[in-house]
């Protein structure tokens, strides 16, 4: 088993490592990160914006336990015309396992179509990301 967490953690970090970079728009550098699930997503992490305060408190259990979440990402964008937010495991074994609405209510895909969820959504940007991953330079 630490077998295979160790090669799943370093399979990521690889991974990471060779896809991520950034980008130059008007001669200005944009950090982006390369999730194998949304694609290429802007970098935002000093964003100004207020952070709800359920998203804030799961950041605040997330940066205690490195061990546990180290390698979890927060992702917010729009579907829908709502604000939602995805929290991103690369050890998940389901990929849209934890969305929310701006409100911090669980999205029930037993409800909603999660078959076009991915491509209906837009605006994404990583919000958060765990600190024992490599990730952009």
């Amino acid at each position: 088993m630490k077998k295979l967490l160790f090669l799943s953690l370093l399979l990521s970090a690889v991974f990471c490592l060779s896809s991520c970079g950034s980008d130059s728009d008007d001669n200005e550098a944009v950090a982006y990160i390369e999730n194998p699930v949304l694609g290429k997503v802007a970098v935002d992490i000093s964003s100004t914006e207020t952070t709800p305060e359920w998203l804030s408190t799961m950041i605040k259990i997330m940066d205690a336990d490195k061990d546990m979440y180290g390698t979890h990402s927060i992702f917010k964008g729009e579907w829908q015309d709502q604000t939602i937010y995805f929290v991103y495991s690369p050890l998940a074994s389901c990929v849209f396992c934890e969305v929310y609405y701006a409100d911090g209510k669980h999205i029930d895909w037993n409800a909603e179509d999660a078959a076009s969820f991915n491509k209906a959504t837009k605006n994404w940007r990583c919000i958060y990301k765990g600190q024992n991953e490599l990730v952009w330079k």
